[in-house]
């Protein structure tokens, strides 16, 4: 495994690529290496752009930024890990995978194609998935909204939920009459203790899925054999 700290960014194994516009620049990392960003970025990145089977990693640790309001995007079969630090925007497109425990990300992030992606911590200012995301929730500050279409699939974990107000347990949400319903709410305590307090809307075939935490649905269970046995018996 290649793993490469910040000190030698400068030793020119990430492409550096200028466009036209002298204020527009990308940093690509498409080595199939594994890059530590313990320090600050103020372009845009981009990981595995237009190399498949690549498996670049990007780990973004505590002091590692990219800013200001820039993007990272990862593409084809990169794999990006946040656990600290702050960036911009992110972006999931095609296969990549993306991990986020820590650290912030100010404009949102947005999960498209056929990503995969698992929060368990860190703050977004809102939550977009489209495509064939996949995205797994059980931690987490979300600041802003969550905006679901195509057939993306959110699963929530956690306890406590109430839409609009009103309790919920296990429950598949879905958009009312396939187009961009109007915001609802979505409150409750995620796996980890973070709170969870965000308005919800869901387009096309896409859906939020509510799991409550296993003691929760061990209860579940239990109250179900209680209720087979009860009709057994009566």
């Amino acid at each position: 495994m290649i793993k490469r700290k910040s000190v030698e960014i400068l030793a020119a194994a990430v492409v550096l690529f200028m466009s036209v516009s002298p204020v527009m620049a990308v940093v690509e990392f498409n080595d199939g290496g594994v890059w530590d960003i313990d320090y600050e970025i103020i372009d845009d990145v981009w990981v595995d752009f237009e190399t498949p089977g690549m498996g670049t990693t990007l780990n973004i640790l505590e002091g590692g930024s990219i800013l200001p309001r820039n993007l990272l995007k990862g593409f084809e079969d990169s794999i990006i890990n946040m656990s600290g630090g702050l960036i911009g925007s992110l972006w999931a497109h095609d296969n990549s995978q993306v991990t986020i425990s820590g650290g912030a990300i100010e404009e949102g992030f947005r999960a498209g194609g056929n990503s995969q992606v698992t929060i368990s911590g860190g703050w977004l200012s809102y939550l977009d998935a489209y495509g064939s995301s996949q995205v797994t929730v059980s931690g987490g500050l979300l600041g802003g909204e969550i905006q679901l279409e195509g057939n993306a699939i959110v699963t929530i974990e956690g306890s406590d939920f109430a839409v609009d107000g009103i309790d919920v347990g296990y429950i598949e949400l879905f958009s009312i009459g396939g187009r961009f319903e109007p915001y609802r709410r979505l409150t409750g305590t995620l796996l980890n203790g973070d709170s969870l307090d965000s308005d919800f809307r869901i387009g096309n075939s896409a859906k939020i899925v509510l799991i409550p935490e296993p003691a929760m649905l061990l209860l579940l269970g239990f109250g179900g054999m209680a209720f087979v046995r009860r009709r057994r018996q009566g």
